[in-house]
């Protein structure tokens, strides 16, 4: 005699009901975490260090190797002493993600959220050129169509890693207070408007000890 198959007993409603909240949830707390604030690892353990760029004679000469027509797309950012700098958004890594092409510098994909303009470099490669930028010094941001936008540095910080191998490091102060990633995002990238480059601060052979901001303002034409 040929056996029954066993049917799964039916779930009440209340019971699907209450699956259905418990996946929406679980959906959802994936989601804060993926978008919570944080502040990218500009640096690496074993950096390999990129050749400086060739200085460019002229800035039109810079503008037209990177424009695209697109009035939208940072493309560029030229600094102090004729470097030109491509911009590119960030790569399939994720919003942490941070390129290595020499004198490239990434986008900040979160900051863009919260109204700022974040541009990220290792400190091995492009981000050489952020360090040696002090308050007063002048960049330009250039877009697709040519536009050029000025910005002036108008301050330095530095943070040390608590815990440098730790992408979820929380960073110490100069004055010696300790300040989770969540915060210290809030501090340096919530400000709409504001041009913040990033590169990591090196230590030794260490290129994880902290990071820096360079922070810039816009200056109006």
């Amino acid at each position: 005699m040929p056996m029954a198959l066993l049917q799964p007993a039916a779930q009440h409603p209340t019971q699907k009901l209450l699956r259905f909240v418990c996946l929406l949830l679980l959906f959802n707390v994936r989601i804060v975490q993926f978008n919570r604030p944080f502040i990218p690892m500009t640096g690496t353990v074993n950096p390999c260090y990129s050749k400086p760029a060739t200085p460019l004679n002229l800035l039109e000469e810079f503008i037209s190797q990177v424009a695209d027509g697109n009035p939208s797309h940072l493309v560029g950012i030229w600094l102090p002493g004729n470097i030109g700098l491509q911009v590119i958004p960030q790569t399939a890594a994720g919003k942490g993600g941070v390129t290595e092409i020499p004198n490239t510098v990434n986008t900040f994909t979160l900051a863009e959220e919260y109204g700022a303009t974040g541009l990220l470099a290792h400190v091995y490669q492009a981000g050489q050129y952020f360090s040696k930028l002090a308050p007063g010094s002048s960049v330009l941001l250039i877009y697709g169509d040519g536009k050029k936008l000025r910005y002036l540095v108008s301050q330095n910080l530095e943070y040390r890693s608590e815990n440098p191998t730790d992408p979820n490091t929380n960073f110490i102060a100069s004055d010696g207070s300790v300040i989770s990633q969540a915060d210290l995002f809030t501090h340096i990238y919530a400000h709409p408007e504001r041009l913040v480059l990033q590169t990591c601060i090196i230590q030794g052979e260490s290129t994880l000890w902290g990071r820096k901001f360079i922070i810039a303002e816009p200056v109006q034409p």
